[in-house]
């Protein structure tokens, strides 16, 4: 059987760009996802639906892990001087980290880093099975019933609001508001 001489993995970094400074970079083995379903997944997990990708060419980052234990970053070489001028930049920023986090997972001996459940990523398809109710597998089942639980919660959110507002303060807000403060001040 032949063995490669090296392992890929797909890289994606993103950040929010109101906080530039906090990256979020998560590394997949090639083969398990692509970079797109990697970038939906890590606005899923850190709850931030304005995430943008720091790089956002062609092929993505993809990292080489060779047998010997090299590691290499591999990017879409541009041909644009400035666009490339803007890559060596930021890869000066990100690459370290880049290289710290792939170190973290594999001396945890994992193959990805973002380690929740699929059924967790899975919204849409439990509105489908919700809608069609055939459920063929334990996926999901599993899915169905996080959709089914997340719409029971909204449903209770909903009651809660509605037991709030007919409370004798509801109507007059400077009131709640001294209230609020007096709950959180320890009076």
């Amino acid at each position: 059987m032949f063995y490669s001489m090296f392992t890929r993995y797909r890289v994606v970094c993103s950040c929010n760009p109101e906080n530039p400074e906090k990256l979020y970079i998560d590394i997949c083995r090639d083969g398990f996802c692509s970079h797109d379903l990697m970038f939906e997944l890590q606005k899923k997990k850190y709850n931030d639906k304005k995430l943008e990708r720091i790089f956002n060419d062609s092929r993505g980052i993809m990292l080489k892990e060779g047998r010997d234990g090299s590691v290499a970053l591999l990017y879409t070489y541009h041909r644009d001087i400035m666009a490339r001028k803007a890559q060596q930049e930021k890869r000066a920023v990100i690459d370290p980290i880049i290289l710290r986090v792939f170190k973290r997972m594999k001396e945890e001996g994992n193959s990805v880093t973002f380690s929740m459940p699929a059924c967790m990523y899975s919204q849409e398809r439990g509105e489908i099975l919700k809608c069609d109710g055939n459920v063929q597998s334990l996926q999901d089942e599993m899915a169905l019933a996080e959709t089914l639980r997340k719409e029971r919660l909204e449903k209770l959110k909903e009651i809660r609001h509605a037991f709030y507002a007919k409370q004798k303060y509801a109507s007059q807000p400077h009131l709640r508001l001294m209230l609020a403060q007096a709950g959180r001040s320890g009076d």
